[in-house]
This record gives C-alpha cells, structure tokens and sequence, in this order.
C-alpha cells in the first residue's frame, strides 16, 4: 500500500506501519483501530466506496480479488483465501 503523504490528497494516510505492514493505530490484542472515529478516508469503506464511486459490493469485490492475489504471490495457505 502506498503511504500518501500529501495532506491535501483525499488518500493521504499520515500514520506508518511496523515492520509486518501493521497500521501503528491497530491495537494488538483487541485487533481494533485505536482511531477509529479520526480513522482517515482511506480506512473507512463506506467513504473510500463513495470516493471512488464504486457501489460497497463492488468494491469488497475488487479488494478481495487484490488480496487473494497478494496472498497467491506470496505462497500462504489456501484456508486464508477470503471468499
């Protein structure tokens, strides 16, 4: 994922990832966003959908499809296919 760094771009994500490419506002042990309600735009699937004017099905759709694809080029196990 590209980290926009441009504060006027809608995409713009200030926050950095540790070194396994977890958000630094994810709680570890509850798995929740410790920002949720300040989360930015690209964060927020009802939002980022209607940015891109993309309906919420079609846009899970496409993520789906990008992830699994991630998960094929790096070799993890078929039961972590999201379908």
């Amino acid at each position: 994922m590209m980290n926009v760094k441009d504060k006027n771009d809608p995409l713009y994500f200030p926050y950095e990832w540790d070194q396994d490419g977890v958000c630094e506002h994810l709680d570890k042990n509850t798995y929740r966003c410790k920002i949720y309600y300040k989360r930015p735009l690209i964060c927020n699937v009802d939002r980022i959908a209607k940015y891109l004017n993309l309906d919420k099905g079609k846009f899970y759709e496409l993520n789906i499809s990008a992830c699994n694809k991630m998960m094929d080029e790096d070799g993890v196990p078929l039961h972590f296919r999201i379908k």
